[in-house]
């Protein structure tokens, strides 16, 4: 009797193991893994010439779709791709694509007739939404797109000369950045610690001191040496250096 209760239990674990293994594999086959989805990713990226580390968590899961994924940049710019599952009822996500160079949007497309009126090889910093007065610059605020003849010659080629700066008045979506849009990069802010350096040959002397104005590199301007109490002139070399002048006068 113990025998055939064994048997019978043996079958049983042996059917309810079969059904498991059976479910997971349909899980699997329904499913699409962060990994996969990742590599379909760069894939598409590769076909617009790009070169990107997509910020998407291996370890997700994703049901599968009947029909093909669709890639498509967001903001004007490929450094946001959104994947979307065209199903009835399917999904979307937007992934960050950490490329190696930002690319432009216009500058990707297939099959497209070249504009006469872009200049060769040159490229423009453009935002890709609307920035209000006052607001500071992210990096996916903006991007590089073809230049044309007609554009500003006041303009950033580099992404890294825009980021971080606030703008001096409110920007429209595609507009073109230029020098005039933005609040100056002062190098030394009134207010700002500094380092005062003053001597002759090479004998020289350091104080603290403290910039009484904004300034830009090279140029000269007032600064408060906190030691003596007293008001010098000094050129800025550095965010933290300024050479000061002999000559002081007292405050």
């Amino acid at each position: 009797m113990k025998k055939s209760f064994s048997l019978a239990a043996k079958k049983i674990l042996a059917t309810i193991g079969f059904m498991i293994v059976s479910f997971n594999g349909l899980q699997a086959a329904g499913s699409i893994s962060g990994v996969e989805l990742r590599g379909h990713l760069i894939s598409y990226l590769a076909e617009q010439g790009l070169v990107g580390a997509p910020a998407l968590n291996s370890t997700r899961q994703f049901r599968a779709c009947s029909a093909d994924l669709e890639f498509s940049p967001l903001f004007g710019s490929f450094q946001t791709i959104e994947i979307r599952c065209p199903d009835n009822d399917g999904w979307k996500i937007a992934v960050r694509t950490r490329l190696e160079v930002a690319a432009p949007l216009k500058n990707r497309r297939h099959n497209a007739i070249p504009d006469p009126n872009l200049l060769d090889n040159q490229m423009a910093v453009v935002v890709n939404k609307r920035l209000t007065k006052n607001s500071i610059i992210g990096p996916d605020d903006i991007s590089l797109e073809p230049v044309t003849a007609k554009s500003s010659t006041d303009y950033f080629t580099r992404i890294n000369d825009v980021v971080g700066r606030r703008v001096k008045r409110s920007l429209r979506t595609r507009q073109i950045v230029e020098a005039r849009h933005l609040q100056t990069n002062w190098m030394v802010q009134k207010g700002q610690p500094v380092i005062l350096e003053s001597g002759f040959g090479a004998v020289q002397v350091l104080s603290e001191g403290i910039a009484l104005q904004n300034a830009q590199w090279g140029e000269l301007a007032r600064f408060l040496n906190t030691r003596s109490n007293k008001e010098v002139f000094g050129t800025v070399v550095s965010e933290k250096k300024i050479v000061i002048r002999t000559k002081t006068s007292q405050k």
